[in-house]
């Protein structure tokens, strides 16, 4: 019998694996849909029941999202993201954000392998364009200069381990990737961890087992402030979704770092440890930034109890909350300074280059970003079916221009759809628990930003309103099914992550105004105002509503 399991373990290939994942999701939204019209509760016969499947579900997710052991089928380590990061970690000084592909093709043509490099198309990182090897080699004292002879000699050495760990192939595809995009914060952790010493196999190997101690400590957490039942609802969109899967970013060094924190921030604000929470979301905030979108919440709901009451005054948990974040974020922007920018100048330079590179990157489209600008960016005859063989300069670039022209004539909609919908979250966080308004917040992340797919990660965020909101939670799970079927009916990327950034819009939008209706369904929340003028006010207003309703 373990014979015959172990025989269809390893015969499992990508295509199985992802119709488990969506059976898995699809299960998980008939089971939850079914606890909202049955009972439910943990000492009924159906509710223990029912309880029992989604534990099951929930470690069949999280064991789906490692592809149950297989990862990438089977290699366990991502390389190509650690020759991205770890590379930019270790030699950001001589590198900064614009020069790993250069001087990888530099101490390639050294390593004799100038004929590779004058015909491979190499990213340059300065301007985010495509160029051919030749073009980028010209002058190979533009990497070298920054180099001392030590250094240069060990980046060889180590550009030789990630050659030798990817085929051809693979590493000339690596060449025209994006880059290292770390943040200083990040490269506080990077840098140290990434040391000094020549890179080899055991040291690549322990870094990528961070990943899998954040993750476990994470969902520790979640179980910690919310219950099993919510971490279970949670993982099984992290573990199932398609749009952040193994392929992306498992085995990697350092990538969930900032999904951890997220959700810890969160687990720590809804056991009443504010400070924490706030210190925690500020370090996910200053690892990649758009975590700071869920604190976006909390602001809404402090400016809104400030409006009303016409005083500017902060709870005391709101001024815990601002001062853990403060304090974080002095201590790690300056440490980021010492370690990564060794110094003031160097600080300012690092700082300095992260922003303009991240500026470079929000210019430049991708087929799998996703968000509320691509979809307003997506027309059909502009679609990669249609343009992806056709290129003036460089591949792509027609492409690119296309994108970026039709998001310039509609992007007086945009701003007018994401000012509608921060009105909508304004009323929609006011009378939460802050923990609700810190989730609610990450509603705008699709919104107000263009992620590549895998950070809708985030997304998992949604799964600890389950028990506050049922109906989230079951429609999250419906979100990762139908996030499985989309890949199966459509061909090019372009139109893959389109379809699903609408998904993704329409999920949040209907959290947003899901939400918003419970409330004026619940008079309940109402009492929750501040002075006994409004309570009574409003007492006598439901009074009202109430012999309406019976009338």
């Amino acid at each position: 019998m373990i014979d015959s399991l172990v025989n269809v373990w390893t015969r499992l290939d990508y295509q199985y694996v992802s119709l488990i994942r969506c059976g898995i999701a699809t299960a998980a939204t008939l089971l939850l849909t079914w606890r909202l019209a049955n009972d439910s509760s943990q000492d009924s016969p159906k509710g223990r029941w029912s309880d029992r499947l989604l534990a099951l579900l929930g470690a069949m997710a999280f064991l789906a999202w490692w592809n149950f052991g297989l990862f990438h089928f089977p290699a366990y380590i991502q390389v190509h993201e650690h020759y991205h990061y770890y590379l930019g970690a270790k030699y950001f000084p001589e590198l900064g954000y614009t020069r790993l592909y250069q001087c990888t093709a530099v101490a390639d043509v050294e390593a004799g392998l100038g004929s590779q490099v004058a015909n491979r198309w190499i990213r340059n990182l300065a301007t985010n364009e495509l160029q051919r090897g030749r073009d980028i080699v010209k002058n190979p004292a533009e990497c070298t200069s920054h180099f001392s002879p030590a250094r240069w000699e060990m980046f060889k050495h180590d550009v030789a381990w990630f050659r030798s760990h990817r085929t051809a192939d693979e590493w000339s595809i690596a060449q025209f990737d994006h880059g290292y995009n770390g943040t200083p914060v990040w490269g506080i952790a990077g840098t140290l961890l990434a040391g000094s010493q020549p890179v080899t196999d055991r040291r690549i190997l322990a870094l990528a087992l961070l990943d899998p101690i954040l993750i476990v400590i994470m969902w520790a957490f979640v179980w910690w402030a919310f219950g099993w039942r919510v971490m279970c609802v949670a993982i099984i969109w992290w573990g199932t979704n398609y749009l952040s899967r193994y392929f992306w970013t498992g085995g990697a060094f350092l990538r969930t770092d900032w999904l951890a924190l997220a959700l810890i921030g969160v687990c720590l604000v809804k056991r009443g440890r504010p400070g924490a929470g706030g210190a925690a979301l500020t370090y996910a905030t200053l690892l990649r930034v758009f975590p700071g979108l869920i604190i976006a919440g909390l602001v809404l709901k402090a400016a809104a109890t400030m409006w009303r009451e016409r005083a500017f005054r902060l709870t005391p948990e709101h001024k815990a909350f601002a001062a853990g974040s403060l304090a974080a974020g002095v201590v790690l922007i300056g440490l980021s300074f010492g370690v990564v920018g060794h110094g003031v100048s160097g600080g300012i330079d690092a700082w300095e280059g992260f922003v303009a590179n991240s500026q470079k990157h929000l210019a430049t489209p991708l087929t799998n970003n996703m968000g509320l600008k691509t979809v307003m960016s997506f027309e059909p005859r502009s679609r990669a079916a249609v343009l992806g063989s056709f290129w003036i300069d460089t591949p792509w670039d027609t492409w690119n221009a296309a994108r970026r022209r039709v998001f310039e004539r509609r992007q007086l909609a945009y701003w007018a759809l994401l000012a509608a919908f921060l009105v909508a979250l304004a009323f929609a966080v006011q009378h939460q628990d802050d923990w609700v308004t810190l989730v609610l917040g990450a509603a705008l992340v699709p919104i107000a930003t263009e992620l590549t797919c895998y950070y809708y990660a985030i997304l998992a965020i949604f799964g600890l309103l389950w028990r506050v909101y049922p109906s989230t939670g079951a429609m999250l799970c419906g979100l990762a099914a139908v996030s499985s079927i989309v890949p199966a009916l459509l061909a090019s990327d372009d139109d893959i992550y389109v379809v699903l950034s609408a998904l993704m819009l329409l999920y949040v939008i209907a959290v947003i105004v899901h939400v918003i209706a419970s409330m004026k369904r619940d008079t309940r929340y109402l009492l929750r105002s501040k002075t006994d003028s409004e309570i009574r006010r409003l007492q006598i207003g439901a009074k009202i509503s109430e012999a309406i309703d019976n009338a």
